[in-house]
């Protein structure tokens, strides 16, 4: 197993949260994500991952989505070229 899918594993906590999303960030299960993209018109994930192919320089680790002061996010892990993991946050309207 690469040393980078280690580590993101690690990121992770349970629930689908990132640890390094700040306290006052709201981030849903896909379960209540959905819905919520629905209902608020936001791109879904799988368009943010197919548009991430053409526009990141890396694989897409993962997408989650988040509310940060009364805005929709979704928060990305990328692993690019080399292992390097970089995390990004993209609006969940217009992500790219």
């Amino acid at each position: 197993m690469p040393l980078a899918f280690i580590l993101l594993i690690c990121l992770l906590v349970p629930g689908g949260v990132l640890a390094a999303a700040a306290q006052d960030d709201k981030c849903y299960e896909w379960s209540d994500a959905a819905v919520i993209v629905r209902r608020e018109k936001l791109a879904s994930a799988k368009d943010v991952h197919e548009q991430s192919r053409s526009r990141l320089d890396g694989e897409l680790l993962r997408i989650t989505l988040c509310e940060e002061k009364g805005h929709f996010v979704y928060k990305l892990i990328v692993q690019e070229g080399g292992g390097k993991v970089r995390h990004l946050t993209v609006d969940a309207r217009a992500p790219f």
